[in-house]
C-alpha cells in the first residue's frame, strides 16, 4: 500500500505518535478525489493489517513507521561509480550509522558495508582500492572478522565488502535518477543479531534497545525477518530471543 492516504499519515507521525480516528478520517479526506465512509474503513482495515497503524482504543491509534534510510553524498558517489562497472541487481549498499537512530548512545565508529554476488566482490575490492575510495576491506571468511578489529575499526570511514546472502530482504529507493538497494529493517534487526564481528559496537544493552524501538514504533513484517534468519541458520534463536526479552512488545502486535 504506496497511496496518498498512506503519505500523508507518514508525514503526520513525524510530528506526532498517535492520532485520533476523526484526524484519520480528515487526513484521508484530503488525499482521495472522491471520498467516502466505505471507503475510508477499508484502507483504515489495510493499515491496520499491515501494521501500520495500531489500534489504542476505539479512537486512538498509534503510527508506525516505515523505515527508510538517508544516503549521503559519498553514499551516493559510490553506487554511481560501482553502478557504471558491475551488476548490481543483486545487491545491496548500508551504513553502519542506519543504527543509531535506534539506539540510545550514538556509535562514533562508522563504516560502509557492500553486499554484492561473491563472484564479484575481489572486482569491487581492486576496483575500489585502485579508484582511491578510501580504505577497503574484503570479508568474506569466518578468519577474515580479524581484520576488522585490527584495521577497519581504526580507519576513518572504511568501506566494507561483503557476499551477498541470497534472497536477503533489501527495497529499492530513488535518489535522485539513481535506484539503490538497501536493506529492508527485517534485514538490519537478523544482521544485528547474527553478526557478532561486524556490528559488535552495537551489541549488549544497545542491541536490546534497538530492537525495543523497532518493535514498539516501526512497521515489521516478521515472516520476511524468520525467513531471511533461517537463511542465516538462526531462526530459533531469533525467536528465543524476541521472546525471551520483548514479550509485552510482542503481545502489543498481536493484540
Amino acid at each position: 500500500m504506496n497511496t496518498p492516504f498512506l503519505e500523508r499519515i507518514q508525514e503526520y507521525s513525524l510530528r506526532q505518535a498517535t492520532i485520533s480516528l476523526k484526524e484519520l478520517q480528515q487526513l484521508h479526506q484530503k488525499s482521495v478525489v472522491k471520498d467516502s465512509e466505505s471507503d475510508f474503513f477499508w484502507q483504515l482495515q489495510e493499515l491496520k493489517q499491515q501494521k501500520i497503524v495500531r489500534e489504542i482504543d476505539a479512537i486512538t491509534y498509534k503510527i508506525l513507521s516505515i523505515f527508510q534510510p538517508n544516503l549521503d553524498a559519498n553514499t551516493l558517489v559510490l553506487h554511481q561509480h560501482l553502478a557504471s562497472r558491475f551488476d548490481l541487481s543483486n545487491s545491496c549498499i548500508w551504513k553502519s550509522d542506519w543504527y543509531n537512530q535506534f539506539s540510545r548512545h550514538q556509535i562514533l565508529q562508522n563504516f560502509t558495508v557492500i553486499e554484492i554476488e561473491k563472484e564479484t566482490t575481489e572486482s569491487v575490492f581492486y576496483e575500489l582500492k585502485d579508484m582511491n575510495f578510501g580504505e577497503v576491506f574484503l570479508i568474506l571468511h569466518k578468519e577474515d572478522e580479524a581484520i576488522l578489529d585490527r584495521y577497519a575499526f581504526e580507519a576513518k570511514n572504511p568501506i566494507i565488502i561483503q557476499k551477498m546472502i541470497s534472497k536477503a530482504p533489501k527495497q529499492e529507493i530513488k535518489v535522485e535518477n539513481d535506484i539503490i538497494s538497501v536493506p529492508y529493517l527485517e534485514k538490519m534487526l537478523v544482521d544485528l543479531f547474527v553478526d557478532s564481528a561486524l556490528l559488535v559496537a552495537y551489541k549488549g544493552a544497545e542491541q536490546i534497545q534497538i530492537f525495543r524501538n523497532i518493535l514498539l514504533n516501526y512497521v515489521l513484517d516478521f515472516k520476511k525477518m524468520f525467513a531471511y534468519a533461517k537463511r542465516r541458520g538462526k531462526e530459533n534463536q531469533l525467536k528465543v530471543f524476541l521472546f525471551e526479552n520483548f514479550e509485552n512488545e510482542i503481545n502489543q502486535i498481536f493484540l
